[in-house]
C-alpha cells in the first residue's frame, strides 16, 4: 500500500481537491479546498463569484433571496407565495400554524387548536380534552384519525412512519442520515443514490471519478490507493481470500470455497484446516465430549428410576451424585421419565433433607444421651472412630447418620473399638433404607449377635 501522508496540504486536502478524512471534496465543517461551502459562500458569507453575500442569483448564504423564499419557492417556515406548506401540502404546518400566524406578534399568534407558538394553551399543555398543540393526547394517538399519525402523517414525536422528521433527521441515528448512510432524499454525504448514481455527474462515477463504493475505473481505493478498501474488499467485493462481505465465496458461490472451508476458514463441520474447531478442540476431543454428556444423561436417568424404586439408596445416591433431589426431580419431569419415577423421588425429599447438615465435630460433642438413667456424653475419640467405621462400612458421611450410629453404639455401651470396626458390617443396605428407629434396632440386633457368639 502507497504511503500517502505527504500528499496532503495544511488543510488536508490532496491535489484533487479530496479531503483526508471525510474522502469527499468538503471538510468536516462543510467547506472545500478554497474555503467555499456548497452554496458557494465561505467563512464570512461571501460568495465565491460575486463576492457579495448574495449568489450570482440573487440567493442569500441562508438560501432565500430577497423576498424570503428559497429556490423552490418556499419560506423559512416552509410555506410557498400562495400559504401552502411544502410537508403538509396544506394551509396549515404539521403545528397546525398558517403562514399568516408567523407574520403576527410572538405572543398573539395561535394555531388552528387556540395553542400560542410555545405549544400552550390556557397555561397548560393540553387542552380541556387532553390534546396537546398539535391535537395528540398523552397515549400518542391524534383527535383527527384516531391513530399514531396526524393526517399529514407524522407521529407525536414529529416522525413519519419511515422515520424522518420534517427537519430531515432519522429518528434512529438522530443526525441526518440513516443506518445506511442515505438522508431523507436518498442520497449519501458523497452525492451518491442508493441506486448508485451520482447526482451531480449523472454517472455512476462522482466528479472525481470514483463509484459509491470508493474504487475508480481501474478498481483503485480512492483511501488506500490499492486494489483492497480498508476493510480488505475489492471493487466487486471480495476479499483475498476470495469472499464477499455476506460470507460467499467468488467462485463456489456458496459459503464455501473449492475446498470446503468458509470465510472464517472452517468447513461444514466446524474445524479449520488445521482440524481444530473455534475453541481449540480436535473432532476426536468433540466426539468424546458428546459421548461423556450422553454417558452423564444415561446415568442420571439410571439413577432417578433406581433411586425412586428403592433400588438405589439415598445414602449410595449422595455418594455418587451431586444434583440434589429437587434438581433430579426437575430433570425427571423435563426428560419424561414418568409419573412413577416422579412420585417415588417426591416422597425421598424427607430422607435427603435429614442428610443435608454435613457432620460437624462441634456439634457432636455438644451432644449427650440419657442411656439407664445416666447422660452419656460423646467425646472426640467416639466420632473420629464413628467417622472411620462409615468409611470403612461405605456409608454417607453426615451428622444424621453419625449422630444414629453414635448413638446405638453408646445405647450398647461399646466405645467403637478396633474389633468392632473391622467386623463385618451389619446389612449396611437395610441400614440405609430404614429410619433412623429401624436402623437403631438392626445395629442393636448386629451387636447382640455378636456378643451372644452367633453367626450370619
Amino acid at each position: 500500500m502507497t504511503d500517502n501522508s505527504n500528499k496532503y496540504d495544511e488543510r488536508l486536502f490532496d491535489e484533487n481537491g479530496i479531503h483526508r478524512d471525510t474522502n469527499i471534496k468538503y471538510n468536516k465543517v462543510g467547506y472545500d479546498k478554497d474555503g467555499f461551502n456548497k452554496q458557494g459562500f465561505d467563512r464570512f458569507n461571501k460568495h465565491r463569484v460575486t463576492k457579495e453575500n448574495y449568489d450570482e442569483d440573487g440567493y442569500y448564504y441562508d438560501g432565500y433571496n430577497g423576498e424570503g423564499y428559497d429556490r423552490e419557492g418556499y419560506d423559512k417556515h416552509s410555506f410557498d407565495r400562495n400559504g401552502i406548506n411544502k410537508f403538509t401540502n396544506d394551509v396549515y404546518d404539521i403545528y397546525g400554524f398558517t403562514q399568516d400566524s408567523y407574520s403576527q406578534e410572538y405572543s398573539s399568534s395561535k394555531n388552528r387548536y387556540g395553542f400560542s407558538r410555545i405549544g400552550v394553551k390556557d397555561g397548560k399543555d393540553y387542552d380541556d380534552e387532553s390534546y396537546d398543540y398539535r391535537g395528540f393526547d398523552k397515549n400518542g394517538f391524534h383527535k383527527n384519525t384516531g391513530t399514531l399519525y396526524d393526517e399529514y402523517g407524522y407521529d407525536k414525536e414529529r416522525f413519519n412512519k419511515e422515520g424522518w422528521s420534517i427537519e430531515g433527521i432519522n429518528k434512529q441515528t438522530g443526525t441526518h442520515y440513516d443506518k445506511t448512510g442515505f438522508n431523507i432524499e436518498g442520497v449519501n454525504s458523497q452525492g451518491f443514490r442508493r441506486d448508485g448514481i451520482h447526482i451531480e455527474t449523472g454517472s455512476i462515477y462522482d466528479t472525481n471519478g470514483y463509484k459509491i463504493n470508493g474504487f475508480d475505473k481501474d478498481g483503485i481505493n480512492k483511501i488506500t490507493h490499492d486494489v483492497y478498501d480498508i476493510k480488505g474488499y475489492d471493487d466487486e467485493g471480495y476479499n483475498d481470500k476470495g469472499f464477499n462481505r455476506e460470507g460467499i465465496n467468488k467462485e463456489t458461490q456458496t459459503k464455501y470455497d473449492r475446498d470446503g472451508y468458509d470465510a472464517a476458514g472452517y468447513n461444514e463441520k466446524g474445524f479449520n484446516r488445521d482440524g481444530l474447531n473455534s475453541k481449540g478442540k480436535t473432532e476426536e476431543m468433540v466426539e468424546e465430549a458428546k459421548q461423556i454428556k450422553i454417558d452423564i444423561y444415561n446415568g442420571l436417568v439410571n439413577k432417578a428410576k433406581q433411586l425412586s424404586t428403592g433400588e438405589l439408596s439415598v445414602d449410595d445416591y449422595l455418594k455418587k451424585s451431586k444434583l440434589t433431589i429437587d434438581e433430579l426431580i426437575v430433570f425427571s419431569k423435563t426428560h419424561g421419565l414418568g409419573k412413577d419415577v416422579v412420585k417415588g423421588l417426591s416422597s425421598l425429599k424427607g430422607e435427603f433433607r435429614k442428610r443435608q447438615e454435613p457432620l460437624n465435630k462441634q456439634k457432636l460433642l455438644q451432644t449427650s444421651y440419657l442411656i439407664n438413667e445416666k447422660e452419656i456424653l460423646v467425646t472426640e475419640n467416639d466420632i473420629d472412630k464413628c467417622i472411620e467405621y462409615m468409611r470403612q462400612h461405605d456409608m454417607y458421611i453426615c451428622q444424621y447418620n453419625a449422630k444414629g450410629i453414635i448413638k446405638s453404639y453408646k445405647k450398647n455401651n461399646d466405645s467403637f473399638s478396633e474389633s468392632s470396626i473391622k467386623e463385618k458390617k451389619p446389612d449396611i443396605e437395610k441400614l440405609r433404607k430404614a429410619s433412623l428407629e429401624d436402623m437403631l434396632k438392626l445395629v442393636d440386633k448386629h451387636n447382640s449377635e455378636k456378643s451372644s457368639g452367633i453367626k450370619k
